[in-house]
C-alpha cells in the first residue's frame, strides 16, 4: 500500500450528526484499490480476474451487501466504464 494510504477517519468529516465521505474503488487489472476522500486507504493482494464470475442477472444494488445494508443515505453515485487513476479520484474528491 502506498505511503499516503491512511486509515479512514470519520471524525475528521463530522458534520452535525452525519458523516460525509467520498468513497471509491478501482480495479486495475489484478489489484483492487479502495479510496476514501480521495486518498487510497486499502489495496488487495494480486488476484486472477478470470477466477471470479461477475456475470449476474440480478440487479446492481448499491448499498446492499450480502450480510447487511447501508444505514444512511447516498447523495452522489457515479459509475465509470473504466478504472480511474489515483489523480482522477483525488481531483473528484477535491471538487466536492
Amino acid at each position: 500500500m502506498p505511503e499516503n494510504a491512511v486509515p479512514a477517519s470519520p471524525a475528521a468529516h463530522r458534520l452535525g450528526n452525519a458523516y460525509r465521505h467520498g468513497c471509491g474503488s478501482a480495479i486495475d487489472r489484478t489489484i483492487l484499490r479502495l479510496y476514501v476522500d480521495g486518498r487510497q486507504v486499502a489495496e488487495s493482494a494480486e488476484f486472477e480476474p478470470s477466477a471470479f464470475d461477475l456475470d449476474s442477472r440480478a440487479p446492481l444494488r448499491i448499498g446492499a451487501g450480502s450480510h447487511d445494508r447501508l444505514n444512511g443515505r447516498l447523495k452522489d453515485v457515479r459509475l465509470y466504464r473504466g478504472a480511474l487513476g489515483a489523480e482522477a479520484i483525488e481531483a473528484l474528491s477535491a471538487a466536492r
